[in-house]
């Protein structure tokens, strides 16, 4: 039994050296789907921005107002500036303030990094032990850099040059070049900072089918959100939704309708508009006699309401036609 003590002592030793050797080829590479984002905002102190009226223009020297990728990404501004109480006027001179935006992605940058495909081991051959080293893999991963810049300008001044408001900076990494995917993603997290002052660049992060961002997109107008107001339910403006409704389902809603109500996009759950039976899909044609042509009808008609009033919703629904649902609000 002694002479067996060398051969379990050298089995240890290589075991030891074939774990050690295996913990090192490996270098973590982490990956989420998460976007990740750092804002970095700045305001002039004392500000009141809430209910002022603004026009958008492009920040960049090479892409005009005019140009339809800058109207699109200045469509998402627009839908996140709502939610800040901010109102988009249809002219420079009906206009309190002005946005320059700009935004881009950079070129790519790839990095390289190791990672372990097999275990290494070690096997006896006569007295000996012959090692097998792990086997590794050479990754490359490509990532970009994508921006997007916001400032405001006073326009109500006598100033030859305007005052500069608030400016905030967005910025993030990652895998996608795609920038129609990427800066609703980043509007979406950074919404909540758009003219504040941070102090610092805040991180944060979002995923890709949080709700959120379908509000950049889309526009909706959360009814919870209103004071007062439980009815719960998401909803856009008809003609917005044309665009990305299916096939069948546009057609069924016909010319005649594209520019009248608002769709719901999303229920929210046990609230009052899962308990009248209202669906994703429905479009609201009147709320309490009143006709809705934009969520801002919506809005109206709901915060006038007490709790304990009735409300009556008159809707068309795929396949189905017009029908009534009432409620009482709580």
């Amino acid at each position: 039994m002694e002479r067996m003590k060398p051969a379990v002592l050298i089995l240890g030793v290589f075991a030891i050296v074939a774990v050690l050797i295996t913990g090192c080829a490996t270098v973590p590479m982490p990956t989420t789907s998460a976007y990740r984002v750092e804002i970095d905002s700045i305001a002039m102190a004392g500000a009141d921005l809430r209910g002022k009226s603004y026009v958008i223009s492009s920040a960049m020297q090479e892409i005009s107002d005019e140009d339809l990728r800058f109207k699109e990404i200045a469509l998402y501004i627009e839908n996140a500036l709502k939610m800040k109480g901010y109102n988009r006027a249809d002219n420079k001179e009906k206009a309190e303030i002005l946005i320059r935006l700009a935004y881009g992605i950079g070129n790519p940058q790839t990095t390289t990094y190791t990672t372990t495909t097999g275990s290494g081991y070690a096997y006896q051959v006569g007295w000996w032990w012959q090692m097998v080293p792990p086997t590794t893999e050479t990754v490359k991963q490509t990532t970009y850099q994508r921006h997007l810049v916001l400032e405001a300008f006073n326009l109500k001044t006598k100033s030859a040059r305007l005052p500069q408001l608030w400016r905030t900076a967005l910025s993030s990494e990652g895998r996608s070049s795609d920038i129609r995917t990427v800066l609703p993603h980043m509007i979406a997290a950074a919404v909540d900072y758009f003219g504040t002052n941070t102090g610092r660049k805040i991180p944060t992060s979002i995923e890709p089918n949080d709700p959120r961002v379908d509000d950049i997109k889309y526009g909706f107008v959360d009814v919870t959100k209103i004071e007062g107001s439980f009815l719960g339910i998401q909803i856009t403006r008809l003609s917005d939704a044309v665009k990305w409704l299916s096939d069948e389902y546009a057609k069924d809603v016909g010319p005649n309708k594209k520019d009248d109500g608002v769709l719901v996009y999303r229920v929210i759950r046990n609230t009052l508009a899962e308990e009248m039976g209202l669906q994703k899909g429905d479009i609201i044609l009147e709320i309490n006699g009143k006709p809705v042509r934009e969520p801002e009808d919506v809005k109206k008609v709901i915060h006038n309401l007490k709790p304990g009033e009735k409300i009556t919703v008159l809707y068309w629904r795929f396949g189905h036609g017009k029908d009534v649902k009432t409620g009482y609000l709580k």
